[in-house]
């Protein structure tokens, strides 16, 4: 198979923080002055349930603080201060090339069309593909702006598709993770290909009967293109 269209996640996928979520957590909790009262998945976890509610990152992350302080015994108030600490340490701007994946990119990008589905908002995902040099680079991105449905849904796969007028069966997606990426785009019937992030699997990924068409290691194993 030879793919018209190839499909990237972009967080864990593409990129990465240059600082981890814990560790900024961590120095948010201390600036504030209070100790750990939630960790990073109860974050993660709470960004899935709310993130098409929220218009941007930052109100977002007011809100999932915000119950996660309240439901710890804290004042609402306490996580909307931890969200501010946080969200000044955490620049969008702040991502680099998830290890490899700069080559990968140029390689697909010479041959193919290039598309983006990602669960993440449009204004923090726009800047980190600005920051990444490929703004300008990809033929669509699909973003949760509440319009259509979350990855493991569908919709955003074949909205990107329609979007460059391909067909599932013209179509690879790349992803981190089996429960968004893997099963969103065995639902869509693209060719999925799990690129497990070592570092972010233990968050999610609890539905290990989910199979991915291929599974890679690393970014020389994508640029063998196992599909092909």
């Amino acid at each position: 198979m030879r793919p018209k269209v190839i499909s990237f996640d972009l967080d864990n996928t593409l990129c990465q923080y240059d600082q981890s979520p814990a560790s900024i957590l961590d120095s948010a909790f201390e600036e504030v002055g209070v100790d750990p009262i939630f960790d990073v998945e109860a974050y993660v976890n709470r960004f899935d349930e709310i993130a098409s509610e929220a218009p941007d990152m930052a109100t977002l992350r007011r809100r999932a603080f915000s119950q996660l302080a309240k439901e710890a015994g804290h004042d609402p108030t306490i996580g909307e201060a931890i969200a501010a600490a946080y969200t000044s340490r955490r620049g969008p701007g702040s991502v680099s090339w998830r290890s490899g994946m700069e080559a990968v990119f140029d390689q697909f990008s010479s041959a193919h069309q290039i598309v983006i589905v990602t669960n993440g908002l449009p204004d923090t995902q726009q800047q980190k593909l600005s920051a990444l040099g490929i703004f300008d680079r990809i033929q669509c991105a699909i973003y949760c702006d509440g319009s259509i449905p979350r990855k493991p849904a569908p919709e955003p796969f074949l909205a990107a598709l329609d979007t460059v007028d391909a067909a599932p069966e013209q179509a690879v997606h790349i992803g981190d993770s089996l429960e968004h990426d893997v099963l969103g785009a065995n639902r869509a019937e693209l060719t999925s290909v799990w690129f497990p992030d070592p570092s972010w699997t233990h968050f999610h990924d609890s539905a290990t009967e989910i199979e991915a068409d291929h599974q890679v290691a690393s970014a020389a194993e994508l640029q063998a293109r196992p599909w092909e």
